[in-house]
């Protein structure tokens, strides 16, 4: 099991609105465009779903604010040093990364990303722009060795048949929640 602790984020971005940079530094408000749920706790519940996915064991992955986590769970605090996006219409995140696990040494990391763009006019953008960010960055995160899972997951049937569970591509975005 894996459970996401709760995201640390900078200080301007405890704001329920959906921002950006201005050139100069000036944290700008996008008129009418609202985070649906905290933004940490979107953050730890994409996580979540994305580990879940990404390595076929849904439910396998519990998240801040709820679900305490097991004592054997390993246990992933995610730190942003920055996620934000400028009126260039570049998207930025910089975060470091650290898995803990109760037997074993922890492990970290650092995920940088500068490629993606929004659209100023169109606040969707943004959250689709930062829904690829976090998965991309769950995927990094998933690359550590202890993450890979040797069995996949079946759903059984009532007639004791059973299935593996699709691949990822055939299971939609969980995203953070748009405004």
């Amino acid at each position: 099991f894996v459970h996401i602790m709760c995201p640390q984020l900078p200080s301007y971005l405890d704001s329920n609105r959906l921002q950006y940079i201005r050139s100069g530094g000036i944290v700008e408000s996008i008129d009418d465009a609202f985070w649906a749920e905290p933004l940490n706790e979107g953050i730890a519940r994409a996580f979540a779903q994305y580990f879940g996915q990404m390595n076929g064991h849904f439910g396998s992955a519990t998240y801040y604010p709820w679900a305490e986590p097991r004592a054997e769970s390993k246990k992933v605090l995610l730190r942003f040093h920055r996620f934000d996006v400028t009126d260039e219409e570049k998207v930025f995140v910089s975060a470091s990364w650290v898995v803990r696990e109760a037997t074993k040494e922890a492990e970290t990391g650092m995920f940088e990303l500068s490629e993606l763009t929004w659209d100023r006019k169109d606040p969707l953008s943004l959250v689709a722009a930062y829904n690829k960010a976090l998965r991309l960055f769950a995927e990094e995160i998933l690359k550590v060795p202890e993450f890979i899972l040797a069995e996949p997951v079946f759903v059984l049937f009532p007639d004791n048949t059973s299935v593996p569970i699709p691949s990822l591509s055939k299971f939609p975005d969980p995203a953070i929640i748009p405004p």
